[in-house]
């Protein structure tokens, strides 16, 4: 009996043995994919992009790089710009090397890589990273809003040199109302692939599909179909090492003359990767996912400096608003909805630690300069207003907490302890893009102004306020709205007419709603009253 039950327990020792190691493979096996964010964005923001395929993909890791070369502002470049413009492609097939090399140490660090991801001018990086590695280093790649890189020509020598790179499994992405990378010449890109899985979205622009996308199925069934955690001798080399045929200073990475001269010509210093076409500008789409602010739990200010929670807020409260000690009344709500799931950046100081969405802008000093940026930029060693350095940044998930973005005469708001903007970007970035150009009007100013005209002009704003089933401000949800359309049109025949009046009434605006516009807006009716 004794043996019966000696033996029974060496059984099931090495039951449970052999199952933590099929538990320990499968955690070490599951397939990697390295992502490659736009121009003049970075890691964290291409993470807010790719995050509905990354929730509906468990088997696989996402890793986010950023490029090698610093764009300002948070944002970096896989590919400087030429020097003397787009009108003049450099022929240096090293280049991007710096970029190269960037991603040679991650492979090497963290490989292997099953895959490799692009967006925007990071899907243009991806077949110029494929040229200079082994066949077999990924064993997929997914574009999104690719071209080829034909104002560094020798890149593209390169690269057409080495297509179609060991004929990798390769899926192609692209939006019908795409007004920033033209649907042609992503197809161009394609090209340089064996059979490449096209998907093309009809309502989708220059983005990554979300969930909310009629194509983002597809999308995940492919990765889906080309996954693997089998961990078998066919899993990818983690060597970046360039095949024994490539030679990068070689005249024939030059391209040859009967290389599509109808392409337009691309520069990539667009925003989040967005080259500017030539003969005509582009456009820039945006996404509006779950727009959001700050958690319930949020803190802020009161008169008598007690603290109270973002839920706890109501429309006349009186709260901090700035480093200056001022205090105003909460005038509305652009997003009030008490329960919901949501990703936020938590930001950490060595005396604070602030939650907030990733479009959400609050106050740095870069530069000495003070400007909002958007979290999803923000970096270790950014100095916040209060003087302190941010020390940590993640993104962290809440589920049940809530959304809050309170509204304040200034549009301004102090919320544990830093100072924030009531209000979101659109785009990002700072500064409202239109094409490739970056205008010089904040989306602090955008927000804040377009805010006050609804204060100042239309009465009962602050009494009457309704929200939309999402909580946002019907206000807001309009201006949300028109934007999302402006952005995904044409930027000569809609975004810049439009843009235009737009910002004309903004500036209009902001003229009245000063003492002396308010004055002479009164002289003006008495005239005409008289």
């Amino acid at each position: 009996m004794n043996l019966f039950y000696l033996n029974t327990a060496l059984a099931m020792a090495v039951i449970t043995i052999m199952n933590g190691n099929r538990l320990l493979a499968s955690a070490q096996t599951k397939s990697k994919i390295l992502c490659l964010h736009g121009g003049r964005g970075n890691a964290d923001s291409m993470k807010f992009l790719v995050r509905d395929i990354e929730n509906a993909l468990p088997e696989y890791e996402f890793v986010y790089a950023n490029g090698a070369h610093d764009s300002g502002k948070g944002g970096y470049l896989w590919i400087k710009d030429p020097p003397g413009g787009k009108g003049e492609p450099t022929t240096d097939p090293g280049w991007a090397d710096e970029s190269i090399q960037v991603l040679n140490t991650i492979v090497e660090e963290q490989g292997p890589f099953y895959g490799i991801l692009g967006y925007s001018q990071g899907a243009a990086f991806v077949p110029v990273y494929l040229s200079r590695v082994n066949d077999g280093t990924f064993q997929i790649a997914i574009t999104f809003c690719g071209y080829l890189t034909t104002t560094h020509v020798g890149l593209l020598g390169v690269v057409e040199e080495r297509s179609p790179f060991g004929e990798i499994p390769h899926l192609v992405w692209m939006g019908e109302r795409d007004g920033v990378i033209l649907n042609s010449m992503t197809r161009e890109m394609a090209d340089e692939f064996t059979d490449p899985e096209i998907i093309v979205s009809e309502s989708g622009g220059h983005i990554v599909p979300g969930q909310n996308d009629p194509t983002f199925g597809q999308v995940v069934a492919w990765m889906v179909d080309h996954s693997t955690t089998d961990g078998d001798d066919d899993s990818p080399s983690s060597s970046p090492d360039m095949s024994d045929n490539v030679d990068i200073n070689s005249p024939s990475s030059e391209p040859n003359d009967d290389s599509p001269s109808s392409s337009p010509e691309v520069s990539d210093d667009g925003d989040n990767g967005s080259p500017s076409l030539s003969p005509s500008p582009s456009s820039v789409t945006v996404e509006i996912p779950n727009y959001g602010c700050f958690g319930g739990g949020a803190l802020v200010e009161r008169v008598d400096g007690t603290k109270a929670r973002m839920e706890d807020l109501s429309i006349g409260d009186f709260v901090l608003t700035g480093d200056d000690g001022a205090h105003e009344a909460v005038t509305s709500f652009g997003h009030h909805q008490p329960i919901a799931d949501v990703e936020m950046v938590q930001i950490r100081t060595k005396s604070t630690t602030l939650e907030l969405t990733h479009d959400h802008l609050l106050l740095l000093l870069l530069d000495n300069n003070q400007e909002y940026v958007p979290a999803s930029v923000v970096q270790i060693g950014n100095v916040l207003s209060s003087g302190e350095a941010v020390i940590s940044k993640k993104n962290v998930q809440r589920h049940g907490a809530g959304l809050y973005a309170p509204f304040t005469s200034s549009g301004t708001i102090v919320v544990n302890g830093v100072v924030c903007s009531s209000y979101v970007t659109l785009q990002n970035s700072t500064y409202l893009q239109i094409g490739s150009w970056e205008s010089p009007f904040s989306w602090h100013w955008l927000g804040h102004t377009y805010e006050k005209s609804w204060q100042h002009f239309i009465p009962g704003t602050s009494k009457n306020v309704t929200y939309t089933e999402d909580g946002i401000v019907v206000h807001g949800a309009i201006a949300l709205k028109i934007a999302n359309w402006i952005f995904t049109e044409n930027v000569f025949f809609v975004q810049i007419p439009v843009l235009f009046v737009v910002l004309f009434l903004l500036i209009l605006v902001s003229c009245l709603t000063t003492p002396i516009g308010s004055f002479a807006t009164a002289l003006f009716m008495c005239s005409i009253l008289a």
